[in-house]
């Protein structure tokens, strides 16, 4: 495995930078707060956070917070590459590349570093466009010095076996849950295991979906009426809050370097602090949360799909 160091939550922080989340209804916290959910993360040991340009300013705002306090450690910084089109079908690579090199530049001057901890590819389909110049670019990014670690985020099975055609990405951050088994079932993330990447998981309480009642649901997910109703049936039958069942489902599977978490309140942050304590899920727990979720839609599943008609993107 190659080194990185992270803390086992690493803080999300579009809800920082903008309205995120389909439980969220207090919108984009105020400076105050954030500054209060920052300190309260520091303050907890809690020292790679996730950003990217796509969210809002939170670039600018965890360059702030970290430029005004001082911390005893350097923290990890994951950010994005946003979605790359040019206006030229068959780019040369140098077009390709200076246009990946200002977009980590941005990033480098917003949140005030002098490189990037992991620099990921937002959009998965990057992987493969443009003869692979984008990857290539990253590439010599990472041989410059400007970023540490490469990688993708991405959203499929099938984005996870591109993933792992590229030798030379090291990072993948993946969506994975109580309702979202597919790289389990299929194996993937042993693949990924075994090829020594480091695997970032995402979605771990699904945007929010897993807080909602299933009564609350709006139109567009009523199909995962059932699913939800069934999560609180275990919820129940094992006396384990559904906010302790998925995160510590996450928590402990096999591989997974860091859960991307995001809060609305310092309050939040700390009840994630708490679960991390948490004891491990007894196996029949575990066993139920298989067997019930083992084939639960891409609809529901895909935050990216919910305004598709059954609402935001990851």
């Amino acid at each position: 495995m190659k080194e990185i160091e992270t803390s086992k939550i690493t803080l999300g922080t579009a809800q920082l930078g903008l309205k995120y989340g389909i439980s969220n209804k207090r919108g984009k916290p105020n400076l105050n707060l954030i500054d209060k959910i920052l300190k309260t993360a520091t303050q907890n040991n809690i020292f790679s956070f996730d950003t990217a340009p796509d969210y809002g300013n939170s670039e600018e705002i965890l360059g702030n917070y970290f430029n005004e306090n001082k911390n005893n450690f350097e923290p990890t910084i994951v950010t994005k590459i946003p979605s790359i089109r040019h206006t030229n079908n068959q780019p040369t690579f140098d077009e390709v590349y200076e246009k990946i090199k200002a977009s980590v530049l941005n990033s480098i001057a917003r949140l005030r570093l002098d490189k990037i901890s992991v620099s990921l590819l937002h959009d998965p389909n990057d992987m493969v466009r443009y003869n692979g110049y984008i990857v290539k670019s990253l590439i010599k990014l990472k041989e410059e010095g400007l970023v540490r670690f490469i990688g993708a985020s991405v959203y499929s099975p099938e984005d996870v076996e591109t993933f792992l055609e590229i030798n030379e990405l090291d990072v993948i951050q993946i969506p994975i849950n109580v309702f979202d088994l597919r790289l389990i079932r299929m194996g993937l993330l042993d693949d990924l295991i075994n090829a020594k990447k480091i695997i970032f998981a995402r979605s771990t309480f699904l945007q929010g979906l897993f807080f909602l009642q299933p009564n609350e649901l709006p139109q567009n997910l009523s199909s995962a009426k059932p699913f939800l109703s069934k999560l609180t049936e275990i919820s129940y039958k094992y006396k384990i809050s559904i906010p302790r069942l998925a995160l510590t489902f996450v928590r402990d599977i096999r591989g997974i370097e860091s859960m991307i978490i995001g809060v609305e309140n310092e309050k939040q942050l700390i009840n994630n602090i708490d679960m991390l304590q948490s004891a491990p899920l007894p196996n029949e727990v575990i066993e139920e949360i298989h067997r019930s979720f083992n084939e639960v839609p891409d609809k529901i599943i895909n935050p990216s799909m919910w305004s598709l008609g059954d609402s935001k993107n990851d």
